[in-house]
């Protein structure tokens, strides 16, 4: 995990370094910042099993990443957190991305997916969903990765995020 996670944090700071001459980055000079601002707690034994370097989130530097952005970076949570006494804990995504937002007060929750999101019985892309309705979705949804995008939406507007989108990775520009 250390290594995959590692890797890819590197990656997305050299993408996000880029500066290719006559294109719209071109002289660009974005910060990008990561760090101890998730404090985890393991997961521990659950039912008999063992988690082992499973963590949760204990706590979120909201002011620490307050700071980051208000000096114009950007802030990169990783799923890997520490405790209190320096270990190493692996997270959930969407509990990051979760919990992020709600520290933060955001606006809105993004999530990314392999799917544009719920499909009706006729297979017609579900474009929004009260909270009043996603108890039922959640029931019937039976892929794990679009299960946890939408609990962790509703989970975010539950505790004070006013919209949470999810949009394909798949499709190229969708963000857009």
């Amino acid at each position: 995990v250390r290594d995959a996670v590692g890797s890819i944090r590197i990656d997305i700071e050299a993408w996000l370094s880029m500066g290719v001459p006559n294109s719209p980055m071109d002289g660009a000079c974005i910060r990008v910042v990561s760090g101890n601002f998730i404090v985890a707690k393991p997961m521990g034994v659950r039912d008999g099993v063992d988690f082992h370097l499973a963590g949760e989130v204990r706590r979120i530097d909201r002011e620490g990443i307050r700071r980051q952005l208000d000096d114009g970076a950007i802030v990169l949570l990783p799923p890997i957190a520490y405790s209190p006494t320096g270990e190493a804990f692996s997270l959930g995504v969407e509990e990051v991305a979760t919990q992020a937002a709600i520290a933060l007060g955001a606006g809105k929750l993004i999530l990314f997916g392999p799917s544009a999101g719920a499909t009706t019985v006729d297979g017609q892309l579900q474009k929004i969903i009260s909270l009043a309705d996603m108890q039922s979705w959640l029931a019937r949804t039976t892929d794990p990765a679009l299960r946890a995008a939408l609990t962790a939406g509703y989970r975010a507007c539950l505790n004070g995020v006013p919209r949470s989108h999810l949009i394909s990775h798949a499709e190229d520009g969708a963000l857009l």
